[in-house]
């Protein structure tokens, strides 16, 4: 019998929520020139383009980027090993849990977060405290699993979510974090500028937050 889908419930303490600014101007003056030269640094490292990559691509051994034509192909969900599926396209896919519920699949949960790949678009308050949620708290409650996390290309959206997720759960720094995910991506990633700018807004509320953990 199949699982009934995750319900996201209270996250703990590595995944709780993070006070994040909406936009480069709600930036603190103190932190403003960290920032700037920080989202500099960024978008040099991605003005760059890498030898591609046949994907899916295996991020963890639990966690895996791919695209809308992965998504539709169970086989190579099931032969993967996924039993959570992070959908952020807004194009249509005809995927949802009564698609994945087919006998053929290994899939359990499945989750729509809707993100378009705009400029306008605000990763912060709207993706990504629940899609780091669902990787953190699958990969707990399934330990054997793997979740799938894709958008259309497999190269803004989803990208930017599984950054947020390594930020935040592995702790590693914004530059870790892409590199990371590049080097099993490869091609060119992350090229909404930004989505690049609200992630180094992500990394300083982290950062942040860790130093209030500190010194409370």
């Amino acid at each position: 019998m199949r699982a009934s889908p995750v319900t996201l419930c209270a996250p703990d303490r590595r995944s709780a929520p993070v006070a994040m600014h909406s936009t480069a101007r709600d930036v603190h003056p103190q932190w403003r020139a960290w920032y700037e030269a920080r989202a500099q640094a960024v978008s040099a490292l991605l003005d760059a383009e890498r030898e591609p990559r046949s994907g899916p691509w295996k991020v963890r051994e639990n966690l895996i980027l791919g695209n809308i034509f992965h998504a539709k192909d169970t086989r190579v969900l099931r032969r993967l090993g996924v039993t959570h599926v992070l959908n952020m396209a807004t194009e249509r896919t005809d995927t949802d849990l009564h698609f994945y519920s087919a006998p053929e699949t290994s899939v359990v949960s499945f989750l729509r977060v809707p993100a378009y790949d705009t400029e306008s678009f605000d990763l912060l308050s709207e993706v990504i405290p629940s899609c780091v949620s669902f990787i953190d708290e699958a990969i707990n409650q399934y330990p054997q699993g793997r979740v799938f996390v894709h958008c259309y290309a497999g190269v803004n959206r989803s990208v930017a979510v599984i950054v947020a997720y390594l930020m935040q759960i592995e702790r590693s720094n914004l530059i870790d974090a892409i590199e990371d995910l590049w080097s099993k991506r490869g091609s060119r990633i992350l090229s909404n500028g930004s989505f690049q700018r609200q992630l180094v807004q992500f990394e300083l509320a982290l950062q942040l937050q860790q130093s209030d953990q500190a010194l409370s």
